[in-house]
């Protein structure tokens, strides 16, 4: 690359809008309800108290037929002007810690999420939201969540009440500060409490079901953009195959406003699992806020990208693409979707599409979409928008913007069938960088028509472990007395659990749990454990259950059977190496000797299995085939996520000494040469003598070597370069 060229990038690089920042909590929880500390202000101590609306009216306006072709209102906005100098209370704890807490209620709402415009912490500073029974906990989140300090959209928490809590530490470089502007009430209740499976219709298959769809699948996210819609998208690779995570949907799911990409949330892994409607997915892989790189209402779609790429446990596929003038080579095609902002489904065409205007009369421009006229398996509907269509071959032809294949009731026989603009046309039909992918999705000019698919931590892949097989058939084990054979129970066994064996030494990211029933009344605890020495615990966290019922405008919060089947997945705080032979265990209380009313709150799935790897304990450490209310071999539904590195070693972050640096005082760039085994994604951050962070970015290694254009006073710094495994420190001088 010329330095003319090289001088155009870095300029074009800072021209750019404010990255996408991804949402994982940072670890922490909420202080205790009550505080022993100095009350200075106490505005609202009820709480506030959001306007009602007509939700039936909210509904009707959904219904109508205008509206029912793209993406899924799901949230009513309500304006708010909130802060810590206007609502809530704020303490100061006897080390100066400040606390402020708000209380928002909507009446009705069977979920509420917020959106900050300004979110401006300073180090160590921490935010929560939950339930008022704490349930439901999100968090913390610190600077590194928003770095940018405003447009901030959080996950909805379920319940008509949710309370916002923000920790500050003494002596803070400088006061935060803390604007919510607006509240979002869910009406329709989809992913909330027992109504998550609204759908369930036989037309529409789970993706879980047809183990063919398993990789590409994990190139679609559910997307919920402003707060209140549910539309779906999908992980593009670009040429240079770097890992740079693209994210494309339609821009009619954006309302054509590129700036709501920072207010977009990505879920990842949202799905039934092994074909089973009744469990619902988990909910943990999110992603917040966005880029809009290029967007064009004329062709429906838009091109977002991710600040980071999401961690290996997230275990993403960036899907490919091609550039398709003629369909009819590329049969059959299929279209993995989020309906009604439900788990992943699928829809199958076996025969060619043809070349199309879109039906219905807008501002999208005649000839820029493929026609679907008759799916032979499922179909598509409200919420499905963004979804892509996949060729035979799995590469992205074109993404949905609408039409009726679903009829009125979801499985009605239709005529129109649906819509999908096209990739070809989305590529270069307009010149300008915002306006088209080609520039984004090949950057190098190559002239590639077309590309696999690429898995960006491949490397150091990260798998989904299980030992119950695809025939093996799980249930609950329910016991003569009360409880069941996996959980709390008339024998009061306490300790469950499951071995496992590996080739080389991993590293787990975090456990799937599928329990039965479940609530937070009495805590459960999940350990890891040496396999060989199973009384020492490597890892150790909480785990807290609990959903809510509603029924005449009324919220219950279950207390027995309120968590019957839901995917769990428990993320811990810091990857924990485990060697080749360990157990992941469960650890359950009883509140009194004898009582059964409160002690049957708990219990996993299971199934029997060819050889045991489930344990419980009982003075010792013994195996399910021991039991004498089920002696069997067993296994239990617990499934972690380890990743290992290509030699098989367990991949801990590792020191790196020879990496070449050096800086031009008059060009003021900062130039750096990595190792080849360092991963694509590279964060880099310089610290001032007082350890105060001056500068951070993102990088990838596709422009390596780095040139990276860095503006501050003469001096000695800190430089910190890090990718997920490897990280280097360095003195500096400007």
């Amino acid at each position: 690359m010329s330095r003319r060229s090289l001088d155009i990038w870095l300029l074009l690089g800072l021209l750019l809008p404010l990255p996408l920042q991804a949402q994982p909590s940072r670890g922490g929880q909420p202080l205790p309800t009550r505080l022993q500390g100095v009350t200075t202000r106490c505005i609202d101590p009820y709480g506030i108290e959001l306007p009602a609306f007509n939700v039936d009216s909210v509904l009707y306006e959904d219904s109508l037929y205008a509206n029912s072709h793209g993406p899924l209102h799901f949230a009513h906005k309500i304006p708010v002007n909130i802060n810590p100098d206007n609502a809530g209370e704020t303490q100061y704890l006897a080390d100066g810690t400040k606390v402020w807490r708000v209380k928002i209620r909507s009446k009705g709402a069977f979920s509420l999420n917020v959106i900050f415009d300004r979110f401006r912490l300073p180090p160590g500073a921490k935010v929560f939201l939950y339930n008022p029974d704490r349930s439901r906990i999100l968090g913390a989140y610190t600077a590194e969540n928003c770095p940018q300090g405003e447009d901030f959209p959080t996950s909805p928490v379920e319940g008509d009440e949710l309370v916002i809590e923000y920790q500050q530490p003494p002596r803070c470089e400088f006061e935060g500060e803390l604007q919510i502007y607006e509240v979002n009430h869910d009406y329709r209740g989809l992913r909330a409490g027992p109504r998550f499976d609204y759908l369930d219709l036989p037309c529409l298959p789970h993706v879980s079901c047809e183990k063919e769809l398993e990789t590409i699948s994990r190139s679609i996210c559910l997307l919920i953009v402003n707060g209140d819609t549910y539309c779906t998208g999908v992980l593009l690779n670009n040429t240079l195959q770097d890992g740079r995570p693209y994210l494309l949907t339609a821009s009619h799911c954006l309302d054509g406003n590129p700036s709501l990409g920072r207010r977009t949330l990505v879920y990842m892994n949202y799905q039934n699992p092994r074909c089973m409607e009744q469990i619902r997915g988990s909910e943990e892989f999110s992603l917040a806020g966005g880029t809009t790189r290029a967007l064009s209402e004329e062709i429906d779609f838009a091109l977002l990208e991710l600040d980071h790429l999401p961690p290996a446990d997230f275990r993403p596929w960036l899907a490919g693409w091609k550039l398709s003038p003629d369909s009819l080579a590329d049969a059959p095609f299929c279209c993995i979707h989020h309906p009604y902002g439900e788990g992943k489904r699928y829809c199958l065409e076996l025969d060619s599409i043809e070349k199309s205007d879109w039906a219905w009369p807008d501002d999208i421009e005649p000839g820029n979409h493929w026609r679907v006229r008759h799916w032979e398996t499922g179909h598509t509907w409200i919420g499905s928008s963004g979804a892509p269509l996949f060729n035979k071959d799995r590469q992205v032809v074109g993404t949905l913007t609408g039409g009726d294949s679903g009829g009125s009731t979801g499985c009605a026989e239709y005529t129109a069938g649906d819509y999908f603009s096209r990739f070809d046309q989305a590529w270069d039909h307009y010149p300008t960088p915002n306006k088209q992918l080609k520039y984004w999705l090949d950057p190098g000019n190559t002239q590639q028509t077309e590309i696999e698919g690429l898995d960006p931590w491949a490397a150091r892949h990260a798998v989904r472990l299980s030992h119950i097989g695809d025939e093996d058939s799980i249930g609950s084990f329910k016991l003569p007395g009360y409880g069941y054979l996996m959980g709390h129970n008339s024998e009061r066994r306490s300790y469950y659990a499951e071995s496992f064996f590996t080739d080389s030494n991993v590293v787990v990211h975090g456990i799937y749990l599928m329990p039965v029933r479940g609530t937070n009344r009495q805590p459960i605890v999940v350990q890891i454990l040496d396999g060989d020495h199973p009384e020492t615990v490597l890892a150790e966290k909480t785990l807290k259950l609990s959903s809510v019922d509603y029924h005449n405008r009324q919220f219950n919060y279950l207390e027995k059977n309120d968590f019957a089947g839901k995917e769990n997945y428990l993320r811990l705080d810091t990857a924990v190496a485990v060697g080749t032979h360990w157990m992941v265990a469960c650890r359950l209380f009883y509140p009194t000797p004898g009582s059964s009313a409160e002690a049957d709150t708990f219990a996993l799935y299971g199934s029997a299995t060819p050889r045991n790897r489930a344990w419980f304990f009982d003075e010792e450490w013994r195996p399910f085939t021991r039991s004498t209310a089920y002696p069997r071999a067993m296994s239990l539904w617990v499934e972690p996520v380890v990743s290992t590195s290509r030699d098989g070693s367990a991949p801990m972050p590792l020191p790196v000494t020879e990496i070449k640096t050096a800086y031009s005082p008059s060009s003021r760039l900062l130039y750096f040469q990595l190792p080849s085994d360092w991963h694509r994604t590279v964060n880099i951050e310089i610290l001032d003598v007082n350890g105060k962070s001056v500068y951070h970015q993102t990088s990838y290694t596709s422009q390596s070597p780095f040139y990276v254009p860095v503006y501050l006073r003469s001096g000695l710094y800190l430089l910190r370069l890090s990718d997920a495994y490897h990280s280097h420190s360095q003195k500096i001088f400007f």
